[in-house]
Order: structure tokens, then C-alpha cells, then sequence
């Protein structure tokens, strides 16, 4: 069995990505972070808006439906 390739991240690339999640907790997540505690759960609004982002699947490379490299 092959292992996956490994696309790279140009550091422009990730350091871009890294402040628009950081933007994303800060604004969104942060602000509800008692209503998640409290409810042991991340709301649908959160989800899909991290989805929308296209933060679920960023890490599964591509060939296993990860979300293309950005």
C-alpha cells in the first residue's frame, strides 16, 4: 500500500489560513464559548459556518475527499 502524497502549503498560503481561523474563533467561537461549554456541543450556525470556510476535511488529503489544497 502507497502512502498519500503530502501537498505542501506555501507559508504565505498557511499564514493566511491561520488568521482567518484565528478571525473565525475569535469573532464566532469565543463570544459562545459558555453556550458550548454548557451544552457540550458547537451550534449548527458555528458548524456550518466552519464548513462554509471549508475547515472540515483540511487535514484528509484530497484522493480520500478531503478538501482540495487552498
Amino acid at each position: 500500500m502507497n502512502a498519500p502524497s503530502v501537498e505542501m502549503i506555501a507559508a504565505d498560503d498557511f499564514a493566511q489560513i491561520r488568521a482567518q481561523v484565528r478571525e473565525f474563533v475569535r469573532g464566532e467561537v469565543v463570544p459562545r464559548e459558555r453556550e458550548i461549554a454548557e451544552t457540550d456541543a458547537i451550534p449548527a450556525d458555528i458548524r456550518q459556518k466552519a464548513a462554509a470556510m471549508g475547515l472540515f476535511g483540511y487535514a484528509i488529503p484530497q484522493e480520500f475527499v478531503g478538501s482540495p489544497a487552498r
